[in-house]
């Protein structure tokens, strides 16, 4: 048997391992590995689609819920809470009650005794006692309806704080699809 020269088996190791590598480099990725790499494609472009979907759904409801908040914010801490029709109606039956104080206190003890100078006196202490009623009562419903505006305002403040969760799933899904 001859001897193997050893520099022929260096050369014969070397290529052998580079010849390897080059096969290895041709072939590209094995089958599994398109298949794990698509699926991954595939759930990214979902969770993007998703997180879009969301995002203008999150938007939709943003917007909708922010514009009348956004009208109550605006207003200030100072603003009615009490619509134009609650205030007529809580006035008119403001003036209704005093026009019943100064109906029966008007007409108490006005008979025929022959003295009109107190039937008359009478009359205005009762239109007085009426009419200060009604100022106080109208006075009262602007308090109250003060009140009610003032606690609106301080409502709609905190909603508004609170609306940028709306987004919250959107972002969730856009980090899912990110990492």
């Amino acid at each position: 048997m001859a001897a193997a020269n050893p520099l022929a088996l260096g050369i014969g190791a070397g290529a052998s391992f580079a010849g390897g590598v080059i096969s290895a480099i041709g072939s590209g990725p094995s089958k599994q590995m398109q298949g794990l790499n698509d699926q991954v494609q595939d759930f990214n472009k979902f969770m993007t689609a998703q997180a879009k979907t969301e995002g203008l759904a999150a938007s939709s409801v943003f917007q909708n819920l922010m514009a009348p908040l956004q009208r109550i914010v605006s207003g200030g801490p100072q603003q009615a809470g009490w619509s134009n029709a609650q205030v007529s109606a809580y006035n008119a039956d403001a003036t209704n009650r005093a026009a019943a104080i100064a109906r029966d206190r008007g007409g108490l003890g006005a008979g025929t005794s022959g003295n009109p100078g107190a039937s008359d006196a009478r009359q205005l202490a009762a239109q007085q006692a009426a009419e200060d009623a009604r100022s106080s009562e109208i006075a009262a419903g602007e308090i109250k309806s003060a009140d009610v505006g003032r606690e609106e305002f301080n409502t709609a403040v905190g909603e508004e704080k609170q609306l940028p969760s709306v987004f919250g799933t959107a972002n969730q899904g856009a980090e899912a699809a990110g990492a």
